[in-house]
């Protein structure tokens, strides 16, 4: 009922439905600094729209770019982000350095720290430990 999708392609689509809504981005790159690449946006936002158009046909005539936003990606050299307790900041949690897959691990991370808080050990979150 609420699908999400992670393409992987080159650029790649990500979207996810939620509440009648749907959270949609892709067309990364590397721009050369940060007016540029806010000066991207709005073609991008164009490309993204006509994938998901493609992609959900019926949904076509619904759909509308709400809001639009370009970032930097925060990535490790390993490709997995950092989730839990780094040893340092005592009484902390953090889940960072997804790169581009925040959509999808965020979820991950959720479900971990909320773990975390409750006293419960999930042994996967070595995994993803500071310091590895």
């Amino acid at each position: 009922e609420q699908p999400l999708v992670w393409e992987h392609a080159e650029p790649y689509l990500y979207a996810r439905w939620s509440g009648g809504r749907v959270v949609a981005g892709g067309e990364e790159d590397v721009p050369p600094d940060a007016p540029a690449r806010d000066a991207a946006i709005p073609s991008k936002v164009e490309r993204v729209m006509d994938r998901l158009r493609a992609l959900a046909p019926g949904l076509a005539p619904a759909l509308r770019a709400e809001r639009a936003w370009a970032g930097v990606f925060g990535g490790t050299k390993d490709g997995l982000a950092y989730i839990g307790a780094p040893p340092e900041r005592p009484g902390c949690l953090f889940a960072l350095g997804f790169g581009g897959n925040g959509i999808t691990f965020s979820v991950l991370a959720a479900g971990m720290l909320a773990g975390l808080v409750r006293g419960e050990e999930d042994p996967d979150l070595r995994l993803f430990r500071f310091g590895r």
